[in-house]
């Protein structure tokens, strides 16, 4: 159960400063000074938690009925923040105590001061030339695109919906916004990132004391993502698409597509490689590369297959294609291969889950060729440890959650162990 106490705190002062201490849960306790004094502990009522009325407290009235207003202030704010689901601890609380006692300005300057959708449009148009704090580094392309999507489809809302601002930004407009992105039949996961971008927005407007809406950070108004049915590719049928024969933009996307599935380069990697990056050590040939997404370097072994390819370009990766060609190219060349197994997808679309059959050739995409690299390197027996050292996993519970392995597969694999033998 969570209390309020109110308690002086003698310090070296000539006045005693008063504080609220709040316990809200096992080990959790919220100190705060109130900015009230009083002349002399010996003036305060530990039972009734106020200044006694004396002559020596000539304020004694004016603080008693504050202390008394900030109580319930208190009070009913934090049930307002539980209702809310919002996560609290000390900061949010301190921050709701500064806003009602006036230590913290509810927002910036009126120059500095921008609504939620100039602050949307700054935010990725300024941080696609600068650098974040957080990553020390400007948006990627891809992301900044993201970004401008999601700009206009809330902008959309906005304007034919519900005006909104940061104030609206309850838990009301999440169930309104959600199924306006429903209604536009956008897929699960493609809602989740509307959400996602937006609470990143809200969070940084707050930061800046654009706002003091706290909903956004409440449980309830998550991300929506769902494991979707991601395809990779066998050793046999990376085999069939290395046989092919193939010319022009084809076969470099062919070759590309390889390099990656044999390295687990990402495509912004693997599509920019050069002369350079291909190193030789006393007869061990590999790639040295700098990660384009995590800025870290890496190095990795370089298979007979991707010699190969090499080799037929006089030592040259291929050329760097944009990444959607290479996808439209890719379902070209896994239907020549013939790999057609027919896959059963199930995804939500427009807040219903369905089911859709498609040949496998064509849920080939550029990553396909990194999803393929861990989960062959897993069946062949390669360490988790090794594996996520190449693809960059933080955790062996994201590598797993990412590697399409059957329960059969990975059966197999663990029946090799030399425990069963």
């Amino acid at each position: 159960m969570a209390t309020i106490t109110f308690k002086p705190r003698p310090g070296k002062k000539k006045t005693t400063p008063i504080y609220l201490i709040f316990s809200f849960g096992r080990k959790r306790e919220l100190r705060y000074s109130t900015g009230f004094t009083i002349s002399d502990i010996s003036n305060w009522n530990f039972d009734k938690q106020r200044i006694k009325n004396v002559v020596s407290e000539p304020m004694s009235n004016k603080i008693n009925q504050s202390l008394q207003q900030l109580e319930l202030f208190f009070e009913n704010k934090y049930n307002e923040l539980l209702s809310a689901r919002i996560d609290i601890n000390n900061q949010v609380l301190r921050n709701e105590l500064d806003l009602y006692l006036k230590k913290r300005k509810p927002r910036s300057t009126p120059s500095s001061y921008k609504t939620l959708l100039e602050c949307y449009k700054w935010y990725y148009t300024y941080y696609s030339k600068n650098s974040l704090p957080t990553t020390k580094k400007p948006l990627a392309l891809g992301t900044v695109k993201s970004y401008k999507t999601s700009y206009e489809v809330l902008k959309e809302f906005s304007d034919n919906v519900y005006a909104i601002n940061y104030d609206r930004i309850t838990l009301d407009f999440y169930s309104d916004f959600i199924e306006f992105l429903n209604e536009k039949n956008f897929s699960k996961n493609y809602i989740s990132n509307h959400i996602k971008m937006l609470k990143t927005i809200m969070n940084y407007a707050w930061e800046k004391k654009f706002h003091n809406s706290m909903d956004f950070k409440s449980k309830s108004f998550a991300k929506t993502n769902e494991e979707v049915d991601s395809i990779y590719l066998s050793e046999n049928e990376l085999q069939k698409i290395q046989s092919l024969e193939l010319r022009g933009r084809k076969d470099n996307a062919r070759d590309l597509f390889l390099i990656g599935a044999n390295t687990g380069l990402r495509v912004s990697d693997f599509n920019r490689l050069s002369k350079d990056n291909i190193k030789c050590n006393n007869g061990l040939w590999y790639i040295e590369i700098k990660s384009k997404k995590t800025d870290r370097l890496v190095s990795i072994p370089l298979k007979k297959s991707v010699l190969d390819i090499l080799k037929k370009r006089d030592g040259n990766p291929p050329y760097r294609m944009p990444e959607q060609n290479i996808n439209n190219l890719l379902k070209d060349i896994g239907k020549l291969a013939q790999i057609n197994e027919l896959i059963e997808i199930t995804k939500t679309v427009g807040g219903k889950s369905i089911k859709i059959k498609k040949q496998k050739f064509e849920l080939i995409t550029n990553h396909t060729a990194r999803r393929s690299f861990c989960t062959n390197a897993y069946l062949a027996g390669m360490s988790t440890f090794d594996i996520m050292a190449i693809s960059g996993h933080k955790s062996e519970k994201s590598f797993y959650g990412y590697i399409k392995v059957s329960n059969l597969e990975r059966l197999r694999k663990i029946a090799k162990h030399p425990f069963f033998n």
